[in-house]
């Protein structure tokens, strides 16, 4: 099967605003599948062999995240599949004070515009090679997705019956949270909802309610 193509110019611009930097799964009150219309995850059981001194270092690893063996293996082959969906999608990584040193560059108009431009079609391109679907809850996967990969930068979702609560908090400063605003209000107009947007140095906080 063919690789994805890449984004061009505005996926590398997105990748470069912090959304894919690292892999670190910083929201774990939070699960993709616990949206409206997610499905629990089935298990099954395999027996695999590893060498002894694997075992041991997984092992060693899993004591210090106070997790289990299995959630640890999980963890390493679900991020190994996230990896490689990602290459195909055309995304790069860049280092933490570059990036700072690019956003700090930016015009914020211009900014603004390519989102606005770009920011819908490019989001739906991702849903349906990903999940084929473009629904709210898919366009909220995928910006989990992304922001899982991302350092320094968390993503809180709360839903209440029909009400959002959407809540970003990161160490990149107040240019960064005016990015995400725009791109946030961006892709979620295509959805029909009018967000409020509160807007600070370190974090973003979006809340809608939907029909």
């Amino acid at each position: 099967m063919a690789e994805k193509e890449s984004y061009g110019n505005f996926g590398d611009f997105l990748c470069n605003f912090g959304l894919y930097v690292s892999s670190i799964y910083s929201t774990p009150n939070y699960s993709p599948m616990s949206l409206p219309g997610g499905a629990p995850h089935k298990t099954a059981l395999r027996t695999f062999r590893l060498s002894w001194d694997l075992l041991v270092s997984l092992e060693e690893e899993a004591r210090k995240q106070g997790i289990t063996l299995n959630a640890l293996l999980s963890s390493i082959l679900t991020e190994h599949l996230e990896q490689k969906e990602s290459k195909k999608l055309g995304l790069v990584v860049v280092p933490k004070p570059v990036f700072v040193s690019l956003l700090e560059c930016a015009d914020e108009n211009a900014l603004q515009d390519s989102l606005r431009k770009n920011a819908q079609s490019i989001w739906k391109s991702m849903m349906e090679y990903l999940f084929q679907d473009t629904s709210l809850s898919s366009a909220i996967r995928l910006t989990d997705l992304l922001v899982r990969k991302s350092s320094g930068v968390e993503m809180n979702v709360k839903i209440d019956g029909r009400l959002y609560s959407i809540t970003f908090l990161h160490d990149y400063g107040l240019k960064y949270s005016q990015m995400l605003k725009y791109l946030v209000m961006e892709i979620l107009s295509e959805y029909k909802v009018q967000p409020k947007a509160d807007v600070l140095a370190n974090s973003v906080s979006f809340q809608f309610s939907v029909q």
